[in-house]
């Protein structure tokens, strides 16, 4: 547990200095980006899927990583779960109704609130 919360502090750091200076000074919402997802993005070769898909892909593979190399599970899903762009919005969705507070962060933080979102969906017991 405590290596969890070592690589949690690790990578929220990281990216508490990421994605400000990733973000543009027009940087669009979270929530922005779930309504324009849920109007334009479902249809695959779209940029929204493809983008969503990206981030799940990363998402995914350091997850893996961080359980193979490290013993550290960041979330825990169940065995053999073969996850979809739908299935990923539905739970990032549903964790920014429930924590409002991530409708305004820039969407540059996405891939964070979709980690936290996995993990309040998939927690590890």
């Amino acid at each position: 547990m405590r290596q969890v919360r070592h690589l949690m502090i690790g990578v929220c750091a990281m990216l508490t200095v990421i994605a400000p200076a990733m973000a543009a000074d027009d940087d669009h919402t979270v929530g922005e980006f779930l309504f324009n997802y849920q109007m334009f993005g479902q249809q695959e070769g779209s940029f929204l899927y493809g983008y969503l898909y990206g981030v799940t892909e990363g998402i995914s593979w350091t997850t893996a990583l961080a359980h193979s190399e490290l013993g550290v599970d960041i979330y825990c899903p169940p065995e053999h779960l073969a996850g979809t762009n739908q299935m990923y919005f539905d739970i990032l969705n549903r964790y920014v109704e429930r924590n409002p507070e991530t409708r305004a962060r820039p969407s540059s933080t996405l891939p964070f609130v979709l980690v936290k979102a996995l993990q309040d969906y998939y927690p590890c017991y």
